[in-house]
C-alpha cells in the first residue's frame, strides 16, 4: 500500500480533539468525536491490506495478528506498565482496585465492556479513571479479531457477496446505533455492534477504492470537486468537534458527520489539493505519526493530575500536561513502537510470547492488588482509619434499606419503596418523589417514619427532577425522567391515601444550569414540551413552569406539598478531598461559604416562596443543620466527612437529619 502522509495528518486531527476535550478546552467540546474518526481510518487501512493481499494470494491470518500485535501491544504495555507504578503510589485503595479491573480487562480485550457496566462516558468519576480510553481500544480488538475471518470466509465461498454484505453490516449497525442511542444511550457508545458501522464506512471506503478505481478516478481528477469534497469533509469534522457536547445524542445519527467527513478526505484529499496540502505538513504528520502513543498516554497523566491536586487542574495546567503526553508519545514512537515493530529487532514468537508473559503478569498483579484491598497498608493509620469509617458510612445497609415494589402504571412498571416493612402498602400516607438526593436523604424520612408510626412510600431516580413533563435533555435522561415522573403522579392519583408528597431534588442544579462553582460535571439542560431554546438561561423558564404546574396538579387531587430545600453544595468530591489531605497533607478550609448556599439557591428559593404564597407549600431546610455562621459544615464531630460526593448526604448523617421531618410526619 503506497504510504500517504495525509492519512496521518488526519490521524493528528483524530487525536488532538480527543486530547484537549479531556482537558476540557472549551472549544473541542466535541472532541470525543476524534475516536470515530480513528475508527473510520482502521476500518480503512486495515481492510486495504486485506483485500490487497487476498488479492495477491498472500493473505495469511497468522501475519496478520502478528502485525496488529507489533502495532498496539507494545507501547501499550509499556504505558500500563508506567501508570501501574505510579497507581500505587497516588490512587487510594478504592480506586486501585477499580484500576486493577480495568487492566484485567484490556488484558482480554474487552475494557469497553467493563466501562458500559461501570458506568457511562460522561460520569465525573470517569475523569479518574487512568484507562479510560482504552475502550476504543477494545473496540477495535474485537473488529481485528472478527473482520479478517469474515473477509477469508466470504472470499472463499462467496466473495461476489463480499460487497454486499459490508452493506448489510454497515446498514444494520447505523440502524442498532440509532436506536439504541434513544434507549441505552451508553451501551450504543462501548459496544462494538453500534460502532461497527464507523469502521465499515472506512471498510466500504477502501472497497471502492480498490475496486472502483475507474469510477472514483474521474470524480477525483477535478480538482474543484476533490478539493472541494475534502474541505467539506474537514468541515464535518471540525463542526463536530465544535459544536458537539455532552448533550450530544451520540454515536447514533450524530456520528455520521465526523465518519463520513472522514471518508470524504481520505477519497479525495491528495497532495494537489488544499486538505491534502495541509494535512501532509511536517507538524501534522509528526503528530500523526506518535497518534497512538499520544492517545495511550494523555488520559493516565489528566486522571493523576485530578488525582492528586486538591481543586481541579487550571486549563494552563491541563495545557502543559497535553504537551507532556505528547513528548512522551514521541519517545514512546521511536524507542518503543519503531523497534518492536522491527522483524529483525523481535520476531513474530517472540512478540507473542511478550503478549502472554505480559498479560500474565498484568493479570497477576491486578489480581494481588484486588485480593489484598488496594493495598490499603500503603498510607497512614489516620489514612486507614478514615477508609474503614468511610466504608461503614457509604454502605450501611440498615440505614438506606426499604422493601422495594413494583407498581404498574399505564406508563410502565414503576419501583416504589416502602419505608415500614411491618405496615402493609394501603397504610401508606405519604410519598417521597425526587431524584438521588431524595434518596440520600431517605434514611432521615425512613426513621422519622418508624418514631411517628406512619407508613410512607419512595419514588426516587437519579437525574430526574420531580417535575412534570420536565427531564434533562441528555438522551439517557430525557424519556426516561418523563416516564418516571407520569407514573408517579398517576401512582398518587390512584391512592387516594397518600395525602402529602414530599419533592426533594438538587434544584438549584436544574435552574441554573451550572454546577456548583469549580465543581466537576457537564451542563444540566432541561427542557419540557413547550418550545422553548435549550440554553442555561432557558432552564429557568422551564423550571418555573414546570414548578407550577406540578405543585397546581398536585393540589388539584388534594395533596399537600411539601418542598425539601436543597442541602448545600461543595466545589469539590469531600470524602476525595478528606483522602487527600491524609495523604499529601493538604491543609485547606473546603467548607463552603453560607452566603455563596443562599446566592446559589436564591432563584428556586424565590420560586418556592412564590408556591407557598399562591399554593400554600411548605417546606423543610435541611441547611439549618449543617451551616452556622459564616460556613457549612463537610465532617461530622467525628471528622467523618458528611457527604459522599459534592452534594449527596451520607447515610450516618442523614440519619441523625431524622428530627427536620418529624413535624411533617406527625399525626
Amino acid at each position: 500500500m503506497q504510504y500517504r502522509p495525509e492519512i496521518d495528518g488526519l490521524r493528528a486531527i483524530a487525536v488532538l480533539p480527543v486530547i484537549f476535550f479531556h482537558a476540557g478546552f472549551p472549544w473541542f467540546s466535541g472532541g470525543y468525536v476524534g475516536v470515530d474518526i480513528f475508527f473510520v481510518i482502521s476500518g480503512f487501512l486495515i481492510t486495504t491490506i486485506l483485500l490487497t493481499e487476498m488479492e495477491n494470494n498472500d493473505f495469511s491470518l497468522v501475519r496478520f495478528y502478528e502485525r496488529r500485535a507489533r502495532r498496539i501491544l507494545p507501547a501499550l504495555f509499556f504505558v500500563i506498565i508506567i501508570t501501574t507504578v505510579f497507581a500505587t503510589f497516588v490512587l487510594t485503595p478504592t480506586y486501585l482496585e477499580d484500576f486493577s479491573r480495568s487492566l484485567i480487562a484490556i488484558v482480554l480485550f474487552s475494557s469497553n465492556f467493563l466501562f458500559w457496566q461501570e458506568s457511562g462516558y460522561w460520569g465525573i468519576e470517569n475523569d479518574l479513571k487512568p484507562m479510560l480510553h482504552t475502550w476504543s481500544l477494545a473496540v477495535e480488538e474485537q473488529y481485528y479479531l472478527l473482520f479478517p475471518l469474515f473477509l477469508m470466509i466470504m472470499w472463499k465461498y462467496k466473495k461476489h457477496l463480499i460487497l454486499i454484505s459490508m452493506l448489510i453490516i454497515t446498514v444494520s449497525s447505523v440502524a442498532l446505533s440509532y436506536y439504541l442511542t434513544s434507549v441505552r444511550p451508553v451501551a450504543s457508545f462501548f459496544l462494538i455492534p453500534t460502532r461497527g458501522w464507523e469502521l465499515a464506512v472506512g471498510s466500504l471506503t477502501a472497497w471502492y477504492t480498490l475496486y472502483r478505481r475507474d469510477q472514483l478516478s474521474s470524480i477525483t481528477a477535478n480538482e474543484k470537486v476533490a478539493n472541494f469534497s475534502a474541505l467539506f469533509g474537514a468541515v464535518l469534522i471540525g463542526l463536530s468537534v465544535a459544536l458537539f457536547d455532552e448533550n450530544t445524542p451520540f454515536p447514533g445519527v450524530f456520528a455520521a458527520p465526523p465518519a463520513f467527513g472522514t471518508a470524504l478526505i481520505i477519497i479525495f484529499a491528495r497532495k494537489t489539493n488544499f486538505a491534502g496540502y495541509l494535512l501532509g505538513t511536517k507538524p501534522l504528520v509528526g503528530i500523526g505519526l506518535i497518534s497512538y502513543s499520544a492517545y495511550l498516554w494523555h488520559q493516565p497523566i489528566f486522571a493523576f493530575a485530578r488525582h492528586i491536586s486538591l481543586f481541579p487542574p487550571s486549563k494552563v495546567t491541563f495545557f502543559l500536561l497535553s504537551l507532556l503526553a505528547l513528548f512522551l508519545a514521541a519517545l514512546t514512537w521511536k524507542f518503543i513502537e519503531r523497534p518492536f515493530r522491527d522483524k529483525k529487532f523481535i520476531s513474530r514468537r517472540s512478540i507473542f510470547r511478550l503478549y502472554i508473559l505480559c498479560s500474565i503478569a498484568v493479570f497477576s498483579v491486578s489480581l494481588f492488588f484486588l485480593v489484598n484491598d488496594g493495598l490499603a497498608g500503603r498510607f497512614s493509620s489516620a489514612f486507614n482509619l478514615y477508609q474503614v469509617a468511610q466504608l461503614e458510612n457509604m454502605l450501611d445497609p440498615e440505614k438506606t434499606k426499604s422493601k422495594e415494589i413494583n407498581y404498574d402504571t399505564s406508563y410502565g412498571s414503576l419501583k416504589i419503596g416502602i419505608f415500614d416493612k411491618e405496615k402493609r402498602l394501603e397504610e401508606s400516607t405519604f410519598l417521597v418523589w425526587g431524584d438521588s438526593h431524595a434518596k440520600s436523604l431517605s434514611p432521615a424520612i425512613r426513621k422519622s417514619a418508624l418514631q411517628n408510626q406512619v407508613q410512607g412510600v419512595i419514588a426516587e431516580r437519579g437525574g430526574c427532577i420531580p417535575l412534570l413533563e420536565t427531564a434533562q435533555i441528555l438522551p439517557q435522561f430525557y424519556e426516561t425522567c418523563k416516564k418516571q415522573n407520569r407514573m408517579v403522579f398517576e401512582y398518587i392519583s390512584n391512592n387516594k391515601n397518600i395525602k402529602k408528597v414530599f419533592l426533594i431534588s438538587r434544584w438549584a442544579l436544574y435552574a441554573e444550569g451550572k454546577r456548583f462553582k469549580n465543581e466537576q460535571g457537564h451542563t444540566i439542560f432541561i427542557k419540557d414540551d413547550a418550545s422553548v431554546s435549550i440554553s442555561v438561561d432557558g432552564n429557568k423558564e422551564v423550571f418555573t413552569r414546570a414548578l407550577t404546574s406540578t405543585v397546581q396538579k398536585l393540589k388539584e387531587i388534594g395533596v399537600e406539598v411539601v418542598v425539601v430545600k436543597q442541602v448545600p453544595e461543595v466545589e469539590i468530591n469531600v470524602p476525595q478531598a478528606k483522602s487527600k489531605t491524609l495523604i499529601f497533607g493538604y491543609d485547606v478550609d473546603l467548607r463552603p461559604l453560607f452566603h455563596d448556599y443562599i446566592q446559589r439557591n436564591s432563584f428556586v428559593n424565590e420560586k418556592f416562596d412564590e408556591m407557598k404564597e399562591q399554593f400554600g407549600v411548605s417546606f423543610i431546610e435541611p441547611h439549618l443543620n449543617i451551616c452556622s455562621g459564616e460556613r457549612c459544615s463537610i465532617q461530622d464531630a467525628k471528622g467523618n466527612p458528611i457527604y459522599r460526593d459534592t452534594n449527596h448526604i451520607m447515610p450516618h448523617f442523614a440519619t441523625d437529619l431524622s428530627e427536620i421531618f418529624d413535624d411533617s410526619l406527625k399525626q
